[in-house]
């Protein structure tokens, strides 16, 4: 077996594999490293499920949901802090990842509703008939090890690369050359002996911080002293490596209490805890509180939700005192620890797997009780430590059942809002409920690595003033680090301030499989250009963002992170769709400068009339792609920013205006990102931009600050239609078409070193071409595109 490795994955849970294998069937070699004996981390202990949309088990319950429908309820439970753009990947892709991982020979075919989700779609395995639990996580990391184990004994396709796995090694530094990502350093855990890994690019799965006492102190000390769901290999390895790097990191101090966790009452204190999963609650368990045993929650609510309604109104002592004055938004001192019961009756257990049930009540989890009256002398005496309910009755159980009852049958409302009832409790005397107490513990790091939607891994950005829109069009704080990805738990940025149950999973394959697919391209594609003149090739789209009216910047990624367009400043794109069985060809200025790595951006009116604009506005980004040929267009003039020449080459122009009308503003933006990038001060630069309302002036407050930062740049901002907050009186800002007066005023001297680039609708750029002729500038001082 060849030593040359092309993709090296740093960890080994779900989204190490997923990466693996997607880099390995694109003929990458791959080497997966791991600092545990075995492979899985946290995946393997994953219960509740996987998030899909609009799959088999979903068709055949008559669940309708969607990919729309997911990202909102996603984007809620982030409570604002989710980036779009992340979520609109992990739900766009949510359906071939679940389709992707039964190729493996796993079924996900029971669904849940968990908290925060609007519908049913969090799957898990079905019960076995042999009465075996079906650990969903556990038998998901199994499938995917026994097809990586047998891809390495009889590879299954000549195309496909090459495999190898290194454990009990812990990566301790990764290795830069020339500000790329080259490989690892790092030490065997068995022997203490130091290994070293060179690749063509990293790819960092290792998992979150949930049980590191140095981060969780740094970042969470309000809850650093709760116990943790995690194994100790959750210890932020992969942000700790990177600190070197200048890489970005995003929402660290959001770090996710799961609300029920199991309490042993063998070992009530204990730092780490076995998860109670939300789908004991999406099928069905409910919450009573300590002291009273009485309900007090949406148990369906989002995690975050949940845990507040337990800190609040489940107060245990185990920390000696009751503190009623307890403030949910208050992280400047120790929060108190909580606990509560949890009860299901035999409905509930039938629908989540009563083998998994019965191997909680192996551990010492779950008692049962039948009947209100064991169930009220059950909560009497307690759990553990601390989950008692001395003031519970059985009246009052009986009462609080039939009220949850009375509410799922829509006799009357809930009293904690809750409108989805997955069972009914019938209060007999020969109800069987089986009980465990619970308590809120760390279970999910939110924050970590920032990537972009194609799974690369972001620096810091130093200066506001390096680039011009770098960032657009998915607000990324810097430019990729070259040969660097990350997916999983290590990122942050997809859940915001509140994970969704089965969002975990779903984030580890989506990205970990876009993560696999980018490093292994850039091998494959290192030093080609992105585009040929010739012929089209598909890009996948990754962003859209809203900028302006109906204005949308589209972004579409290039065929690895190492690519660049090929385009030199001022040309353009041929852009082609099938659409209504007609192939129909369209031409844009992209916006990205021509040396922008790994994507190419447009700028596109949607509204417009024609079919290429409306058939854009419908792609869905993770998911589909658009033909592109270039580089087009040999007949821009000059302005010494070719993306081949040395950016300081004289040809005498000093001085370029830009006129630009609607999204016309594109091939200018290209042009002033260029010369503010390539830190051209010799050469000034006047926008003059018009559009019909304020809010169509695309990137208006941008290139504002972008004329106030740089002298160079000079601005005449012009509206047919004014508001009141429209500058009056200011010679920088007009109303009305840029008229021969206009021109006179803002335009320099006509000479060999000026050039004036027009571009806009045909019409506007007729009226210009023939207004500069009149006012003294002959064709050749302009160029106009259309």
């Amino acid at each position: 077996m060849s030593d040359e490795i092309n993709t090296l994955i740093v960890g080994g849970g779900l989204a190490g594999l997923s990466a693996a294998i997607e880099a390995y069937r694109r003929g990458s070699a791959v080497l997966i490293v791991d600092k545990e004996k075995n492979l899985g981390g946290n995946s393997a202990k994953a219960t509740s499920g996987m998030n899909s949309v609009q799959t088999p088990a979903q068709v055949a319950r008559s669940i309708a949901d969607s990919a729309d429908a997911f990202t909102a309820d996603t984007i809620k439970s982030g409570g604002g802090r989710s980036r779009p753009v992340l979520v609109h990947t992990l739900a766009a892709n949510a359906h071939d990842a679940h389709a992707w991982l039964e190729t493996f020979g796993i079924t996900l075919d029971s669904v849940s509703q968990c908290g925060g989700h609007s519908v049913p779609r969090t799957h898990r395995e079905s019960p076995r008939p042999d009465g075996k639990p079906a650990p969903v996580g556990w038998d998901i990391i199994k499938v995917l090890r026994a097809y990586i184990d047998a891809e390495i004994a009889a590879k299954t396709n000549e195309k496909f690369g090459s495999f190898r796995i290194v454990t009990q090694t812990r990566v301790m530094e990764l290795i830069e050359k020339d500000g790329h990502v080259v490989g690892i350093r790092g030490v065997h855990t068995a022997d203490g002996s130091a290994v070293e890994y060179r690749a063509d690019a990293v790819v960092l799965t290792t998992g979150g911080f949930s049980a590191d006492s140095e981060l969780l102190h740094a970042h969470a000390a309000h809850i650093a002293h709760f116990p943790t769901t995690n194994g100790p290999w959750a210890a932020g390895d992969g942000i700790k490596i990177t600190r070197n790097l200048s890489i970005d990191l995003t929402d660290m101090d959001q770090v996710q209490l799961h609300p029920t966790g199991f309490v042993d009452p063998a070992h009530p204190d204990a730092p780490t805890v076995f998860l109670a999963p939300e789908a004991l609650r999406g099928h069905g368990g409910v919450l009573l509180s300590t002291g009273t045993g009485s309900r007090f929650t949406n148990e369906l609510g989002t995690r975050a939700a949940v845990v507040a309604d337990i800190l609040k109104h489940s107060q245990q002592a185990i920390d000696g005192v009751i503190d009623s004055s307890f403030d949910v938004n208050d992280k400047s001192s120790k929060w108190p620890r909580a606990g509560a019961f949890m009860v299901l009756n035999q409905a509930a257990v039938d629908a989540f797997d009563p083998a998994t049930i019965g191997f909680y009540a192996s551990r010492g989890f779950f008692r049962k009780a039948t009947g209100p009256a064991e169930l009220a002398a059950l909560l009497n005496s307690g759990m553990t430590q601390g989950v008692i309910a001395p003031k519970a009755t059985e009246a009052g159980v009986k009462d609080t059942l039939l009220a949850y009852t009375a509410a799922a049958e829509g006799a009357s409302a809930d009293a904690h809002g809750k409108t989805v009832f997955p069972v009914k409790f019938t209060a007999a005397a020969d109800e069987a409920y089986h009980v465990c107490a619970i308590t809120p513990a760390i279970h999910y790091t939110m924050g970590g690595i920032k990537i972009n939607a194609a799974a690369e891994v972001l620096r810091k950005r130093f200066s506001s003033t390096a680039d011009l829109l770098t960032a657009v069009g998915e607000v990324e704080s810097g430019a990729p680090a070259p040969g660097l990805f990350a997916a999983g738990e290590v990122t942050g940025g997809v859940h915001g301030k509140n994970r969704l149950a089965g969002n975990s999973l779903l984030e580890c394959v989506v990205f970990g499989r876009i993560a696999g697919a980018r490093a292994a391209a850039v091998t494959q594609h290192a030093g080609l250009p992105a585009l040929v003149p010739d012929a089209f090739t598909a890009l996948q789209l990754r962003s859209v963002t809203k900028v302006g009216g109906a204005i949308k910047l589209f972004r579409f990624s290039l065929p690895s992170p190492h690519h660049s367009t090929g385009l030199d400043v001022g040309q353009y794109v041929a852009v082609r769709a099938t659409i209504h069985n007609e192939p129909l060809v369209r031409y844009y200025s992209p916006i990205s400068r021509a040396d922008d790595p790994g994507h190419i951006d447009l700028l596109i009116k949607t509204d417009d009339a024609g079919g290429m604009a409306q058939h854009i506005d419908s792609l869905v980004p993770g998911l589909d792609s658009l033909e592109f040929k270039g580089p087009l267009g040999t007949t821009f003039p000059d302005l010494g920013l070719s993306a081949t020449q040395d950016a300081r080459t004289g040809n005498g122009v000093d001085h370029i205006v830009l006129v630009a009308g609607g999204t016309g503003i594109s091939p200018m933006i290209q042009v002033i990102r260029s010369v503010l990038f390539h830190e051209r001060a010799d050469l000034q630069v006047k926008l003059m931009y018009g559009a019909a309302a304020p809010e169509e002036l695309v990137y208006r407050d941008v290139l504002e600050e972008k004329a106030r930062e740089h002298e160079n740049l000079k601005l005449y901002l012009t509206v047919d239609h004014p508001n009141d907050a429209w500058p009056k009186g200011n010679p920088s800002y007009g109303t009305g078409y840029m008229s021969a007066e206009v021109f006179k005023r803002e335009l320099p001297p006509p000479g060999d070193n000026l050039r004036i680039i027009i571009c806009g609708p045909w019409k506007m750029c007729q009226i210009i071409k023939k207004t500069l002729v009149e006012i003294g500038y002959p064709e050749g001082m302009w160029f106009c595109y259309m």
